[in-house]
């Protein structure tokens, strides 16, 4: 995944420059930090057809982590199990730096160590 967060075919869909997000006008903005290709476009889709701004999708926490300097989520919606690790680093990131309230975190069939 690339520095401006849209990646693929989310690139038209998906705007998530920080110049982007920052007007009054833009709603409220969703980071989706997903490694499931189909599963994180789906969630985009899903995002962005209820009227909020996907930031993302991101399939690292490494990238999770430089996404949140660009652009500060509203919420956030995390697989906590990643190819890189687990994304525990990001929900701790998410609430300290950005007072974050809502977060899901899903990982099905996988073990989670927090």
């Amino acid at each position: 995944m690339n520095d401006s967060l849209a990646t693929g075919d989310c690139a038209s869909r998906t705007p998530a420059l920080a110049a982007d997000v920052c007007s009054a006008e833009v709603p409220s903005r969703i980071l989706i930090v997903e490694d499931e290709t189909v599963v994180a476009l789906n969630l985009a889709d899903l995002v962005t057809d209820a009227g909020f701004l996907a930031l993302g999708p991101v399939a690292s926490a490494s990238e999770a982590v430089r996404a949140l300097d660009q652009s500060p989520p509203h919420a956030a919606i995390l697989d906590m199990v990643l190819k890189d690790g687990v994304a525990t680093r990001v929900a701790m990131e998410l609430a300290s730096r950005h007072s974050l309230h809502r977060l899901l975190g899903a990982a099905a069939g996988r073990h989670v160590l927090a």
